[in-house]
């Protein structure tokens, strides 16, 4: 990344913002900037690409990793960093299978990789369909998160059995504040950035050691990209308010016709309010106020229930591990035993992050 100039942030540029490739901010130069810039695990973050001439068609970030999950392990690649939610490279259709073969040569010429790891693929493309042709030692988890397509009329919540609950206590904070909840379009204000990184910072993921300013770096990083999206026009930062009181704040990011609900945090203290999930449903109004957007995305975990029923639609997405040599195919043969425990501790983490969270708001 240290190696790139500004003829090919051009041409990089020129690559995400046509129209028939994948909608992907994690894969954009405004996203990855920062994050190799500040972050430290994407500090030797590089880029796989392919040219046509003068012309990108296609690019794949990768990282250095001595760790699958949280497991030791000896030297390999991936593809994703700490918040990014869709690994999907940008590819011109047509390009797929290329793609797919100059990544698996690349990944049997190293001599220093001997694993590979992508994640959050999209399982209908054919980049994914050829990678898992292409490889010959390879392990494959498939799953599903909350998407939203968009519809006629803002139906997407109809008949959802927590609706009634939220009205009713949206009504009683109303009462209660002598004040209306209103929901505030704040994406033009820098300022909002580093208060959504307190509000997160004195919540619950703060005290879990997950929020943005409790891991070096992070909260530079979420500075500088969303800097770079709102420059852009591409950040949508949405506040809920009552009266000089922030309640939640919501960051999304805007890729083509697509909307990823990036991250939300919520003020503490209003347990009769459920301040995120209000803000969540007004999310998807604005998402149907702007008839630019086809998708929403939820950018949710597979076990996050909640948010994955309020979605109407699901996205299929592909978690690939690939073996190089003797080593890589260690890997792969432990792998279904190392990604389980990998996955449980993940998902128990998870679990008393939410615990936490549930008794913090009470």
């Amino acid at each position: 990344m240290s190696e790139i100039d500004e003829p090919f942030v051009n041409r990089w540029r020129a690559l995400a913002n046509r129209t028939d490739t994948t909608s992907n901010p994690f894969v954009d130069v405004d996203y990855l900037r920062p994050a190799a810039a500040y972050m430290p695990s994407a500090k030797h973050l590089r880029l796989l690409v392919g040219e046509d001439h003068d012309e990108l068609v296609w690019l794949m970030p990768l990282v250095p990793s001595a760790q699958l999950g949280n497991v030791p392990l000896f030297p390999g690649l991936r593809n994703r960093l700490p918040h990014v939610f869709l690994g999907q490279p940008l590819i011109v259709p047509g390009h797929e299978a290329e793609a797919a073969g100059a990544v698996l040569r690349h990944l049997s010429d190293s001599r220093r990789a001997f694993w590979l790891r992508l994640q959050m693929l999209d399982s209908e493309d054919k980049f994914a369909q050829s990678v898992l042709a292409g490889a010959r030692h390879a392990n494959v988890e498939a799953f599903t998160r909350g998407l939203t397509v968009r519809r006629p009329e803002p139906t997407y919540l109809a008949g959802h059995s927590n609706l009634k609950r939220l009205r009713r206590q949206r009504r009683s904070f109303e009462k209660s504040a002598g004040n209306k909840l209103e929901v505030v379009d704040s994406s033009a204000d820098p300022q909002v950035v580093d208060e959504f990184l307190e509000m997160e910072a004195a919540g619950w993921k703060g005290r879990a050691r997950g929020a943005f300013l409790s891991q070096p770096g992070h909260g530079e990083f979420l500075r500088q990209m969303c800097n770079n999206f709102r420059d852009s026009g591409r950040l949508r930062l949405w506040s809920l308010r009552s009266g000089d009181e922030t309640v939640a704040i919501k960051l999304n990011l805007v890729a083509g016709d697509t909307l990823f609900c990036y991250i939300i945090a919520f003020a503490e203290g209003h347990a009769s309010l459920s301040a995120g999930l209000q803000l969540e449903v007004e999310n998807f109004r604005l998402f149907h106020d702007e008839p630019q957007f086809v998708l929403m995305d939820s950018c949710a975990e597979p076990d996050n229930a909640f948010a994955n029923r309020l979605y109407p639609d699901r996205r299929s997405l592909l978690n690939v591990t690939i073996g190089s040599g003797l080593l890589g195919r260690v890997v792969t043969s432990l792998g279904p035993a190392a990604r389980r425990a990998v996955n449980r501790r993940a998902v128990n983490r998870r679990a008393v992050n939410r615990r936490v969270a549930a008794s913090a708001s009470k």
